[in-house]
């Protein structure tokens, strides 16, 4: 099992905000934690990369105990919301950062960094500061960044959610291509059940504060835990079938 998560807990002041969450992901995977905003499932993600400290539970990675490993000892990678681009560097430059501060990979920053711009389609942008960039190629390089490093998971906080819905559709097919041919095992934040149900392979879903359902798509689909999922997930994915089905059957005529 590549992560093993036992009642993990976070309490700030008397507000809990993660309550005794347990699930595991399998090598390879591609878990989404999906939730409302405000539910904790931001606060959950940081715990697992070492940002956060819990205030009770256990995270094993690899049958070893994490929970108070520093980030840089965890060997995974975080993909941020608002990218977290060094401005004043180009998209070369930020690819190799972390790179050539580690000795052992400091040789092959440069080579390396090239090859993975190659890869996330940036080759034309190299040379540009990410205040020239869209938010999609600013969002390719947070990833190309995250994958220099050869993290044993990537872990996504909402990474999407500011792109346009095309963009957004090709960096999924991105994302789900690198889960495959490096076989990286993917934890994914988002509130949209659509994207959820698009990329994962099991799905966490959140209340506040609570983990109410852990399972493959189709296990939630068929059978919900409670109102709350099939109010929150099920139903919200028919209504937006439903929304769309008439223009489909337009495309058939």
């Amino acid at each position: 099992m590549k992560l093993q998560v036992i009642d993990l807990s976070k309490t700030f002041d008397t507000k809990e905000a993660v309550k005794n969450v347990s699930f595991d992901v399998e090598e390879g995977e591609f878990l989404s934690i999906l939730g409302p905003s405000g539910c904790g499932k931001t606060t959950l993600l940081r715990m697992l990369i070492g940002l956060i400290t819990p205030t009770s539970g256990v995270i094993l990675k690899d049958g070893v105990d994490i929970t108070n490993a520093p980030p840089s000892k965890r060997k995974m990678g975080f993909v941020f919301q608002n990218y977290a681009l060094f401005e004043n560097m180009t998209v070369l430059e930020n690819v190799e950062y972390a790179l050539k501060i580690h000795k052992e990979t400091k040789g092959i920053a440069h080579s390396t960094a090239l090859a993975l711009i190659e890869k996330m389609g940036l080759s034309e942008h190299m040379n540009k500061k990410p205040d020239s960039l869209s938010g999609g190629q600013q969002q390719r390089v947070a990833i190309a960044r995250t994958l220099a490093l050869h993290p044993d998971v990537i872990l996504f906080d909402e990474p999407m959610s500011a792109l346009d819905v095309a963009t957004r559709l090709s960096l999924r097919k991105e994302l789900k291509n690198i889960q495959k041919e490096y076989n990286t095992t993917m934890i994914y934040i988002t509130h949209d059940q659509e994207e959820a149900f698009a990329m994962s392979d099991k799905i966490l879903v959140m209340d506040t504060a609570v983990a109410v359902q852990h399972g493959t798509p189709e296990e939630i689909i068929k059978h919900p835990t409670n109102e709350y999922v099939k109010n929150f997930v099920v139903e919200n994915l028919k209504i937006k079938i439903d929304s769309l089905s008439k223009y489909i059957d337009m495309t058939n005529e």
